[in-house]
Order: C-alpha cells, then sequence, then structure tokens
C-alpha cells in the first residue's frame, strides 16, 4: 500500500534534524578554512563560513547541488570508498579539497584549505628555474658555435693542404709522362725542375743530377752559332716577361743533332716579380726533313703537272711568288714565261669583274682562318676571251696559325658547266611544272643521305624552297605525327631494306605548327647487291579528301547505329556488281555476327528462306520489280541457330534512265512476335466462340476511343441492364463500376491502348441496376479485326461474387484460427510462469529465486506478445510501441523499483513488426532493461533508462556493414538495407570495462548477442555516461510482399 503523503513529511523532517545535528556536532562556524557537507544527491547540507567563497564561486548555496562535475567525483569517491585530494582555483584564492565519504551518515563531508602561497612560490620558484634553464641553454649554444667553427677551419686547412700535395704529385707526375722535354730555370740560370726527358734525351744525366745544374751545362749541347740567339730570347723574356718561340738545333745526349721548336715563357713569384723560365722543346727533326723532301719532289710535281691539263700554282706568302705549272699556254694562252709574271694581284685582275669581288671576299676569309679554297670564276685569257675554271686550293698555316703558303689547282671547266647551266634550266623547268601538280616531288640520295625537293613546297608546307632542301629523312620523321611516325618510319626502313614501293598516309607538321594529312608514294632503287642507293616520290595532301573521308565514316557509322537502335536490318543492294551491303540490328535479327552476314549475297539470302516461302517470295519480287518502284513481302528466315523467324521485307527501287533498277534500298523487319500475336489471338476468338455458347458472362469489343463494338452474353443477369443498353451506348460502362475502383481501371484501360501487346486481367466492383453491389473479373485484350487492318480492344466480364463471398468467410476463419493460436500459446506460456513461481517458493538461495525470476519474465515477455497479437485486428504484425509500453511496465512491477529512484522515457515510433522479429526482440528489451534495474544504479540512487525504436535512415555513405557485434566503443555506420534502429541506455555506474559483452558468463547477455545476430542485426556498445546499447535490425515481414495488395486486383 502507497504511504501517507503526511507521514512522508514527518520521515523527510525528522532526517533534516538529525543531520543538522551532526552537522553542529563535527564543525564549527568559527573554523577559518571551508568546511562542507554534500548528501547523496549532491545537495548542501551544510557549510560554514569560510565555503560561502567556494559556494559563490560554484554559483550554489546551502540547500541547493553542487555543480555536475564535482557531483560526478564526489560519486568516483563514493564508488571507490577512498578519501580524495582536488585542487580548485577561484581566480584570487587557491583551495586543496578533501573529499572524504562518510556512509554511516549517508553523505560526504569536504574539507578546505587555503594554498595560494604555496603555489604562488611554486610558480615563481618555476618561473626562475625556466629562465637559468634558457641561460644555461644560450651559453652551450655559444660555446658549441665556436667549437664547431674551429672544426671546420681545422678540416678545411687539411683538405687544402691534401690537395695540394695531391696537386704536385700529379703535376710530377704529369711532366715526366711527357715525352718532349720540359724545364724551370731560375734567375741564376739554375735548374729548378726539369721531366725525365729533359734529364736524359738532352743532358744525358739522372733527373736529380740536373735539378740544381748550372744553364752552362745545356748551353754546350747548342751550336755555337745558335748560342748567341738563344741567350738574346731569354734575356728579353726576363725583361720583359711574357713568351716566346724559336727554332734551333740541339746536339742531343745520343750525340745527334736534332731540330727543336722551343716555346717559353717567364714565370712570376708571389710579389709579381720575374722569377725564371720555363719552356718546352717539341723535336721538329721529322717536319724539317719532310720540308726538304717536299722541296726536292716539287720539281717532279711542277713536271708532272704540265700533263694534267690544269694550272697548278704555289703561292709563298712572305715573297709573295707564285709559282704557276701545268698546261699554262693550252689553257690561258699565254707562254710559261708570260704567265710566270702573274702575281695575286694580276690573278685576280683577270677574274671577270662580275665574280671578282665575291672570289677576293673568299680569299681574305681564307687567309685568315685557313682551309680549303673552292671557287668558279670566269678567267680573262690573252686573247681576251673568258673561261669558266674551277679553282680549288688549300692554305697552309705556319706553327703560329699564319697562312704561310697556298697550294692549288686551276681547271678549264667551261664544257661542264655550259651542261650543268643547261640541266639546272631543265630543272627550273621541272620545278615550275611540279609546283603546277600542288604536290611535293622528292629524290633521296641515300648514300650522301641528302634530300632534293621540287613542286608546291611553299604551298603546302609553308617552307620556302631553300629551307625544305635541308630536309634529311631524320627532319622528315620529326615533322610526322607522334602517333603515326613509328608506322611510317617503319614502311621506310622496310623499304630500306628489301626495296620495293612505299606508300603510307600519315599527318604531316607544317611550319605553322598544323599539322596536315600526306599520302607519300615512293619507289626504292637497288643496285645488285649493293642495296638502295636512291628513292623517287611523291607527297599529296589529302587533308581535304581524308576529312571528308572521315565525315563519310561517322555519317555511315550514325546510320550504322541508327539502324541497329531500330531492331532491323537495313541493306542496299547495287544490282550492277551484285553487292549487297547490310547494317543494323544483324546479330539480334539473325544470330549471325556483322562479318558473317555481310558475306551474303542473293543467293545466300534467297537459300535462308524457308522452302514453303521461298517460290513465291522470289515470285512477288520479281513482279514488284517489272511494275513497282516499291515491294514489301513476309516470308519466314533461317536463323544461325537453325531456328526461323518471320521477316517483313519492305524498300524501294531506284531506276537508271533506261528504266532498269540500280539500286535496291530495303529494311528487313522481325515481326516474329506479331505473327505468333495474331495465331493466338484467332485461335481465342475460335475458343471465345465456341465458349460463348455455354459462358454466363459477358463479352465485348470496343474501338481503340472504348466505344462499344460487340456486347454480348449474360449481361442482364450480371448488370442489371439490357445488352442494347450497353452495346448503343445509352449506359455507359463507367457509370456502374463501383466509384473507388473507376481510376485504377481506366489506367488499365490507358495502358492497353499505348502497348499493343499487353494483356489485362482484373477484378473489380460494379453496382447492380437494383443497387446491390457485385464483384467482376475482366480479361482485356488488343486483336485485330478481320481484316487485319485496325487494332481494336475485346475482353470478357464474368460474375466472381460468390467467388468472393467464399474467399472473404475463408479468410476470417483463417484470422479466427490464428488469435486462437496466439490466445492459447499466451495461457500457456503463462502457465508456465505460474509453474516457475510455484517452484521458486522451494528455494531460499537468492541466487536461485533470481534466475527464477529472469525465467518468469523471458516467459512473460513471450506471453504479452501473443497476447497483444490475439487482441489486435492483425494476426501477422505486433503493435511494437504498445508492447514495450506494457512490458515495461511488467519489468519494473517485477524488480520493484522505488517510485522516483529511476525513470522510464520511451521515443518509440508507431511501428509494426512480425511476429518472428518481435519475440527475439522483446526478449532482448527484456535483459538489457533487466540488466540496468539490476546493476546500474546503486541503492537510494536516482537515475533514467531510455529506449528509443525508430526507422533507420539511408545512409550513402556506407554499403558493407557486418552483421556481427562489434568491439565496445567502436564507430560505424548503418548499413542502408537496415530498417529499423533500437537504442536502449541508462545514466547509472556504466558497463565496466574489463568485461567484453560479447564474450561473458552472464545467460542475458548471452541471449541477447545470440538474438541479434538471429535478426542478421548489429549490435553496439557505448560506455561514456552510463551504459547505452544500439541495435540495427530489419524486419523480414516487411521485405515480403505480405503488406501489398492482391494481383490483378483493383
Amino acid at each position: 500500500m502507497p504511504e501517507r503523503k503526511e507521514d512522508t513529511e514527518e520521515i523527510e523532517q525528522e532526517i533534516s534534524a538529525g543531520l543538522q545535528e551532526i552537522t553542529m556536532k563535527h564543525f564549527s562556524s568559527g573554523n577559518s578554512n571551508p568546511v562542507l557537507r554534500i548528501d547523496r544527491k549532491g545537495r548542501v547540507l551544510y557549510a560554514n563560513r569560510a565555503a560561502d567563497f567556494l559556494l559563490e564561486h560554484w554559483g550554489t548555496k546551502e540547500g541547493e547541488e553542487i555543480p555536475q562535475t564535482l557531483l560526478k567525483d564526489m560519486k568516483r569517491i563514493i564508488f571507490q570508498q577512498n578519501p580524495e585530494n582536488l585542487e580548485i582555483n577561484t581566480g584570487k584564492v587557491t583551495y586543496s579539497l578533501v573529499l572524504k565519504d562518510c556512509p554511516e551518515d549517508g553523505c560526504l563531508d569536504i574539507y578546505g584549505f587555503d594554498i595560494s602561497y604555496r603555489v604562488q612560490a611554486e610558480e615563481e620558484l618555476g618561473s626562475r628555474y625556466k629562465r637559468l634553464e634558457e641561460l644555461v641553454r644560450l651559453k652551450s649554444a655559444e660555446c658549441m658555435e665556436v667549437n664547431e667553427r674551429l672544426a671546420k677551419e681545422v678540416i678545411e686547412r687539411q683538405r687544402v693542404e691534401h690537395i695540394f700535395r695531391n696537386n704536385l704529385r700529379f703535376i710530377e707526375t704529369l711532366l715526366d709522362s711527357i715525352p718532349s722535354p720540359v724545364f724551370q730555370r731560375d734567375l741564376n740560370e739554375v735548374y729548378v725542375n726539369c721531366n725525365e726527358s729533359f734529364a736524359r734525351q738532352i743532358m744525358g744525366l739522372p733527373k736529380e743530377a740536373v735539378i740544381g745544374g748550372s744553364f752552362s751545362e745545356f748551353q754546350k749541347k747548342v751550336p755555337k752559332e745558335l748560342a748567341d740567339i738563344y741567350y738574346k730570347h731569354d734575356r728579353e723574356l726576363i725583361q720583359n716577361g711574357g713568351s716566346n718561340y724559336y727554332e734551333t738545333r740541339v746536339i742531343c745526349a745520343d750525340g745527334r743533332t736534332r731540330d727543336f721548336l722551343f716555346h717559353k715563357a717567364a714565370y712570376r713569384d708571389g710579389a709579381g716579380e720575374v722569377a725564371g723560365i720555363a719552356g718546352i722543346m717539341l723535336d721538329i727533326t721529322p717536319r724539317k726533313e719532310a720540308e726538304r723532301f717536299l722541296r726536292k719532289t716539287e720539281e717532279k710535281y711542277r713536271l708532272a703537272s704540265k700533263q694534267t691539263g690544269q694550272l697548278v700554282y704555289d703561292y709563298e706568302i712572305e715573297p709573295d711568288i707564285i709559282h704557276w705549272a701545268g698546261a699554262i699556254s693550252q689553257i690561258t694562252g699565254y707562254s710559261p714565261e708570260e704567265f710566270m709574271q702573274v702575281g695575286l694581284e694580276g690573278w685576280i685582275g683577270h677574274v671577270h669583274p662580275e665574280d671578282r669581288k665575291r672570289v677576293w671576299e673568299v680569299h681574305e676569309m681564307c687567309m685568315k682562318n685557313g682551309g680549303k679554297f673552292l671557287e668558279d670564276y670566269r678567267f680573262r685569257k690573252k686573247d681576251g676571251s673568258y673561261f669558266y675554271a674551277e679553282d680549288s686550293g688549300v692554305y697552309i698555316q705556319d706553327d703560329f696559325n699564319r697562312v704561310c703558303r697556298i697550294v692549288g689547282v686551276i681547271k678549264d671547266i667551261t664544257e661542264s658547266k655550259l651542261a650543268r647551266e643547261s640541266l639546272e634550266r631543265s630543272e627550273q623547268r621541272f620545278r615550275m611544272i611540279t609546283e603546277q601538280t600542288g604536290q611535293l616531288v622528292y629524290d633521296y640520295d641515300v648514300q650522301n643521305n641528302s634530300n632534293y625537293w621540287v613542286g608546291a613546297i611553299e604551298e603546302l608546307t609553308g617552307y620556302s624552297f631553300e629551307e625544305f632542301q635541308g630536309f634529311t629523312p631524320e627532319v622528315w620523321s620529326q615533322h610526322v605525327h607522334p602517333e603515326d611516325r613509328e608506322k611510317a618510319v617503319r614502311a621506310h626502313f622496310e623499304c630500306i631494306k628489301n626495296g620495293g614501293k612505299f606508300c603510307e598516309e600519315y599527318r604531316f607538321r607544317i611550319k605553322d605548327g598544323t599539322y596536315i594529312y600526306v599520302e607519300d608514294s615512293g619507289i626504292y632503287l637497288k643496285t645488285g647487291d649493293q642495296g638502295i642507293y636512291r628513292v623517287l616520290g611523291v607527297m599529296k595532301d589529302i587533308t581535304e579528301k581524308r576529312l571528308a573521308r572521315q565525315k563519310l565514316q561517322e555519317s555511315e557509322e550514325r546510320f550504322r547505329i541508327a539502324a541497329e537502335q531500330t531492331g532491323q536490318i537495313v541493306f542496299e543492294h547495287d544490282h550492277g556488281d551484285r553487292y549487297i551491303k547490310w547494317v543494323g540490328a544483324i546479330q539480334d535479327v539473325t544470330g549471325y555476327t556483322v562479318e558473317e552476314f555481310i558475306k551474303f549475297d542473293n543467293a545466300a539470302w534467297a537459300n535462308h528462306i524457308h522452302p514453303e516461302d521461298r517460290d513465291r517470295t522470289l515470285a512477288e519480287l520479281k513482279k514488284f520489280q517489272e511494275n513497282e518502284n516499291k515491294f514489301r513481302t513476309e516470308y519466314r528466315f533461317r536463323k544461325k541457330d537453325g531456328s526461323y523467324i518471320h521477316l517483313e521485307d519492305s524498300g524501294i527501287y531506284l531506276r537508271n534512265e533506261d528504266g532498269n533498277i540500280r539500286k535496291a534500298f530495303g529494311v528487313m523487319k522481325d515481326i516474329t512476335e506479331i505473327k505468333m500475336a495474331s495465331e493466338k489471338l484467332k485461335e481465342s476468338e475460335e475458343r471465345y466462340r465456341s465458349f460463348m455458347k455455354n459462358f454466363r458472362g459477358i463479352a465485348f469489343q470496343m474501338d481503340i476511343d472504348f466505344t462499344p463494338v460487340l456486347v454480348d452474353g449474360n449481361v442482364e443477369e450480371i448488370t442489371g441492364y439490357r445488352k442494347e443498353d450497353l452495346s448503343l451506348g445509352k449506359i455507359d460502362w463507367y457509370r456502374i463500376v463501383y466509384p473507388d475502383d473507376r481510376v485504377k481501371l481506366f489506367e488499365n484501360r490507358e495502358g492497353l491502348v499505348r502497348d499493343p501487346f499487353l494483356f489485362i486481367e482484373h477484378d473489380y466492383r460494379i453496382v447492380h441496376k437494383g443497387g446491390k453491389i457485385k464483384w467482376v473479373r475482366e480479361i482485356f485484350q488488343n486483336v485485330s479485326d478481320s481484316m487485319a487492318r485496325k487494332r481494336i480492344l475485346q475482353g470478357a466480364v464474368y460474375d466472381i461474387s460468390r467467388q468472393k463471398e467464399a474467399e472473404e468467410s475463408l479468410a476470417k476463419i483463417e484470422e479466427f484460427r490464428k488469435k486462437e493460436i496466439h490466445h492459447r500459446i499466451k495461457n500457456n506460456l503463462q502457465v508456465i510462469s505460474s509453474l516457475l513461481e510455484l517452484q521458486a517458493e522451494k528455494f531460499n538461495d537468492i541466487n536461485v529465486l533470481e534466475a527464477f525470476r529472469e525465467s518468469q519474465n523471458r516467459v512473460s515477455t513471450m506471453a504479452i506478445i501473443h497476447e497483444e497479437l490475439y487482441r489486435s485486428k492483425n494476426n501477422e504484425a505486433l503493435d511494437f510501441s504498445a508492447y514495450l509500453q506494457k512490458l515495461t511496465e511488467e519489468l519494473f512491477q517485477t524488480y520493484v523499483v522505488r517510485k522516483g529512484d529511476v525513470d522510464m522515457q520511451l521515443d518509440i515510433e508507431e511501428i509494426f513488426l512480425g511476429m518472428d522479429t518481435a519475440v527475439p526482440l522483446g526478449i532482448i528489451i527484456n535483459e538489457l532493461i533487466s540488466n540496468s534495474l539490476k546493476h546500474a544504479f546503486l541503492p537510494g540512487m536516482q537515475g533514467k533508462i531510455s529506449i528509443k525504436l525508430s526507422r533507420t535512415e539511408e545512409n550513402e555513405g556506407n554499403k558493407s556493414i557486418s552483421n556481427i557485434t562489434n568491439n565496445i566503443g567502436a564507430k560505424s555506420s548503418i548499413e542502408r538495407n537496415f530498417q529499423y534502429t533500437l537504442v536502449v541506455s541508462d545514466n547509472g555506474l556504466g558497463f565496466p570495462e574489463n568485461i567484453d559483452f560479447r564474450s561473458t558468463n552472464s545467460l542475458g547477455l548471452q541471449l541477447v548477442n545470440i538474438l541479434v545476430e538471429q535478426l542478421e542485426g548489429r549490435i553496439e556498445l557505448e560506455n561514456d555516461s552510463g551504459t547505452k546499447f544500439k541495435i540495427w535490425f530489419k524486419d523480414p515481414y516487411h521485405s515480403s510482399e505480405n503488406l501489398s495488395s492482391t494481383k490483378g486486383e483493383i
């Protein structure tokens, strides 16, 4: 029985008075430190005067609750049963709070101590310590930086010394490896250094014996007449610095006298003063001997040159003398004595005035740089006439790179020049002709890797004639488009290897960077086993032709795709060459691939016509060809798999001026389905006529606009109206259709009009003329009239009212049977629950009694479900929101929860679940609520339990979530095929962190995991503030067709 309100108030007053007495006993208001007492709910029971500052900081006062953060700390201390210290900074004062649990008094005592000075001192000390650390760090860094610089300087100095020693060893090795003698001596004419060649070859002494020796020893090696010159050059170098060259003869250590070219240079000390002389001696003995030999042979050459029919000249620069030899009189008309007087000025004076400047400029350039001279010019003979001369010479330089001599030949090329001019005129005419062709003509000399190009070069490429002559095969390949280059170059080298003809199309880059399509055709000329020696060919711009061809291909491709989409075969039959071009849905219609079918000629096509249709079809087509410009016929055609389809073959003939057929364009369409439908319709009509003799329904036909054409059958018995009223349109059929069914009937009939192959069978209600509502079944379809030209709507209506009544009676019996089953199951479960309760009275063990109570709750959970299904109008689905209300009330009564301690909050949508889902889900909720009531709250502790059941929103971001339980605290998303979310939570002590809810000895949690897996669902645990279980699941009842309307019923 509930307590009276007056009794409750008296008890609370007694408790308050007792607490005040205890508080006054233990605490003194004169204490300078804060002292507070807090009850289990966080309410301030007592605070001395020193604690007012803390209460003001917390925003509370005596008799009110402390902040939530402090309340959580208080609960933790109560749970751990150990005192704990906390520091509270109020801004001006810092307190150290000692929290002590007083279970005998049912409260928590808080003792505060002012530690502001200690905290301030610690902060000051910390600040000074940091400044000292920073000072030490800066000084250490400064010392480390100095040490690093010193270490780097030492390493760099060692590196430089190492390099210097290596360089010295390298120079010494290099000097000893030079075969020419090298020496170095100071101003006192003492040898400071030399190489092995100087010591052994010149001095005949070891290198160590020469170094430190006097220059006077070397003077003995030089002939006396040259010693003075040698000494003079050395004095000039010491006085003026720089370097000099001169030749002299030296007696070597082997006693032989050799010619040397001396190259000496003065070297300076650190102060920039001349410190001595370094030199190298080049042995020119072979060259000197060759010069002497050359002078001996010159005379021989002069005699031989007369026999060449050419002028040979040898021009020595310093004496400025030209030595002429050869066929002087024959070429110039001058006698040899006369022509010997012709010098450089005389020679240039005999050059034709129009050629003189060009020839002289080339001569001066060769005088400056040396090299070869090769020019053609006109030269004046003694009689004043001119001949064409080819002048080829060599400008010889001395050791100082100065031209000292010119040797050459002048040849009369008058005849070859005239022939060449004639050839050039011929080539000019050829160029002009090829330019008019609009093409490029090329002549490639393989041996010399040179190309000669003529034709419309600038017109096609944008390059000038001169620029394009430099296009070798390598340059040509770089101008071929990268995508075409490999193909073109491979074809070129294949022809280079094997000869033959070259013909390729590729894109070629012109001067402005754009590309043109060219057709390159050439022939590779071969000489025996020597390979290709020449390539002749033509390049033609085919850009417009190529673009036109691409457009044609694109047009044909579009036509082919369009033809394929029609589901038909389109053909073009050329009667001249008997060729047939096929496009369209070839494989869909015939089963043949496009590659196979395009090989079909007229004979192959005729061979695929059904033997029974072949003669008729060919005769019809022949008649069309003789008299018509259009044709249409039908026949059966054999597919690749051997089966036959019905084809409609239609098209037009294009005739020449003489009337003969030039081409035929046509379409072949598969009409097999239409044929079969037509045959089925005829069979249906025959069956209909036979059926109508005994048919108790209504048969009808309508135009496409639903105007009655024929109404027959038992019209008056079914509708109450006469047959003539409906057939003549006096009574509109829609008038007698039940109003709620008219819209769906209209939509079905409109669909029949849109789809000529649609077949409809549906049920709906009509209102009899007498007012009675009847159920009828209507069958509706499209058919053709007797001429197969017009589509009409045909159907039948018959009365199924008795059938519907029987179905409703059976449905009521089935519903009653299911309710009775649920009622009996509920009663049996209640009996089991009562038996468990009676059996529990025999035991005193609390654990055994608890097990019995849990079993009772599980049985009651299932019993409530069957009771709700029994009371519900729907025997298949349960109103789960109402069920949860009743289940939670039962659980609260079972666990005798004190009023006001634990609140139950339900946030549940109106959801109907199938029994296969409701039973395991109810047991899951029973176990989770029971766990919260038993373990989440300490005695006297207030709390809240929440249940939320809702439909799941679709989540596009996650499409693959496993149907197994997750780890505690795992973050996850909802798989989009889950329909519902269940959340059971409490704000109690929370789930123990050392226990895995998936593998525990608790029977209740084992049942939860098993049943979640049975539902193919997913469960997660959150343990942030209290305990929260989240479960996602789906209901097979709503995934099936149980909720859909009966097929065909309006």
